[in-house]
């Protein structure tokens, strides 16, 4: 029989919130789901539809949206005091009522500061995309510190059961990038005014509470009180008392192609504590051979390689640079350094490269080189690569671990791969018993300009871009640099399995279709979802041979690879 999960301890009610009757009017479910638990048992919650069915007895009514009828609720509200969701986000930021007066619904006429329209200079452009962003340029690197590592828990260090993280991970790389570009150092001292400046931010509303319980009470307490000030039960400071979840989190970050759910399993059952537990237990476990040999090569250093845990230096990264780059001349071939080395980052434990025929030759694309099969040109490539590699590395340069993963389809539904990677790794030729990562990308010159600015990243800066692309132009024009709708140039329709079916030029957006960027191109798609989307039309890339080309064409301004620290 298998063993009872352990019941979760929830965190009790605010005490500010004892004996008051509080009904929540508009919340969205994460909303509710977190004001619950802070009010306790005194909470209640109605849609705007349901605002006719208030009943009297209320300490407070909240309003946390805009479409509720004023008439209404205080025909109904008797003699409950009337506030907006403002109140009770501050409330439960200082785990103190806030004044109810300074905070009536209604009232925001009395509040000139926050009733004023954000003047344009006041708010940053939507889209980390359009902003310079740069770790050095950033004031408040002791702040973006801590939501780093917060997105990180919720990224690695969740598991299942854990509720929201996607939409948590999405929201934390935008408010890291709009804090990483703030053009102030934010203190105790000018948190107030700072706080009405980011309150007119894209993401940031400070009517909105959002996934993550609100931002701005979030932000409140890291600025006033560090870390000891938060409060959220899925916050790092609670998630790294939990042996499970810093397993997880360890497990995760080491990219072995284990998943959650088996990590998970390993901590409970078998009482894995962690990343270099796992791999020194590894011939015990109930796991894989392949697990078993792949855990020996783990970055965190095993008793096969002690040293992998230690970080390449300029020398030795650049030394492996030039072993690859001469095997893919050899080849015939040209290479691109790509990854955070290329944003300027030193001091990682895997190389990212991208090999290409050469640029100034004619478009090469996916189709020539079959990776789809075995025997294609894209593998036949690829295995000439390599024993290139071991021509060129010295003795025992390659380890013969190697596996295929992150080919990258142009649509949903199992299309052809554009792109061919293969992950090895390598023998560090500076650090004794270190091995080191390597991830190489053959790319068509067809999509080269793409797969460059989606393998430099960085991740955030990757996701503002394709968001961009798909949200930026559809009726959002005050937030589009030049007001120009995106046109496709030059292109194909494709047919409902993803070929080509007729060249088309000018071709713009058509009723629930959204224009779609990633590795392997620029698209039109229908579908919201990325596993649910379908392609229907492809841009000719013909035009789109550079990353300023691909900027532009988005009617962006070009940034430097290291501008983008989104």
């Amino acid at each position: 029989m298998a063993p009872k999960k352990k019941a979760k301890t929830a965190a009790p009610p605010l005490a500010c919130f004892a004996g008051a009757k509080i009904t929540v009017i508009g919340a969205n479910p994460f909303q509710r789901k977190l004001w619950e638990a802070k009010i306790g048992a005194g909470a209640a919650f109605l849609k705007p539809s349901q605002a006719a069915s208030l009943k009297e007895g209320n300490d407070f009514v909240v309003i946390a949206a805009e479409n509720v009828d004023p008439a209404t609720v205080r025909a109904k509200a008797g003699a409950a005091q009337l506030v907006g969701d403002r109140w009770l986000t501050d409330s439960i930021a200082r785990n103190e009522r806030q004044n109810a007066a300074a905070h009536a619904w209604g009232a925001v006429e009395e509040r000139p500061e926050e009733a004023a329209p954000a003047r344009r200079s006041d708010v940053l452009p939507k889209f980390g995309c359009q902003r310079k962003i740069t770790k050095a340029d950033d004031q408040n690197k002791q702040l973006t510190g801590w939501l780093k590592q917060q997105l990180e828990w919720w990224q690695n260090g969740c598991i299942e059961g854990d509720a929201s993280q996607h939409t948590a991970v999405g929201l934390t790389y935008k408010v890291i990038a709009l804090i990483r570009s703030w053009p102030t150092k934010i203190t105790p001292e000018n948190w107030e005014d700072q706080r009405m400046l980011l309150a007119k931010q894209h993401f940031m509303s400070g009517r909105s509470s959002s996934a993550n319980g609100g931002w701005l009470a979030y932000l409140e307490q890291l600025v006033t009180g560090g870390l000891p000030a938060l409060q959220r039960v899925d916050a790092f400071t609670f998630w790294e008392k939990d042996p499970v979840r810093v397993a997880v989190k360890e497990i995760t970050e080491m990219h072995m192609g284990i998943t959650k759910k088996q990590m998970e399993a390993l901590a409970r059952k078998h009482g894995v504590r962690g990343a270099r537990d796992l791999v020194d237990r590894r011939r015990e476990l109930p796991i894989s051979d392949v697990l078993r040999r792949k855990l020996e090569l783990a970055p965190c250093g095993s008793d096969a390689y002690p040293n992998s845990h230690i970080p390449m230096d300029v020398q030795e990264t650049k030394q492996i640079h030039g072993i690859l780059e001469s095997a893919a001349r050899f080849i015939g071939l040209h290479m691109t350094v790509v990854g955070s080395w290329r944003r300027g980052k030193v001091g990682g434990h895997d190389v990212d490269v991208i090999i290409h025929a050469p640029l100034d030759g004619p478009l090469i694309d996916a189709r020539a080189y079959a990776f789809e099969s075995p025997t294609g040109l894209g593998n036949e490539l690829m295995a000439r690569f390599f024993k290139a590699v071991d021509q060129f590395g010295p003795p025992g340069f390659l380890h013969p671990h190697r596996s295929s993963g992150g080919e990258i389809f142009g649509n949903a539904g199992g299309r052809l791969p554009k792109l061919n990677t293969k992950h090895a790794f390598c023998l560090s030729p500076k650090v004794h018993g270190a091995v080191r990562r390597l991830d190489i990308i053959l790319a068509p010159t067809d999509i080269y300009a793409h797969a460059v600015i989606g393998w430099s990243g960085s991740t955030g800066f990757q996701r503002s871009l394709a968001e961009y692309a798909k949200k930026a132009h559809e009726g959002n024009w005050k937030h589009v640099p030049d007001q120009k709708p995106i046109v496709g140039r030059a292109g194909w329709e494709l047919s409902p399995t993803g070929e080509k079916v007729r060249r088309v030029e000018g071709r713009e957006l058509g009723p629930g279709e959204h224009w779609a960027w990633g590795k392997h191109g620029i698209y039109i798609a229908e579908g919201s979802r990325h596993d649910e989307r379908t392609d229907v039309y492809v841009e000719d890339n013909a035009s789109l041979r550079t990353e300023k080309d691909v900027f532009e064409f988005f009617h962006l301004e070009y940034l430097e690879p290291r501008e983008r620290e989104c």
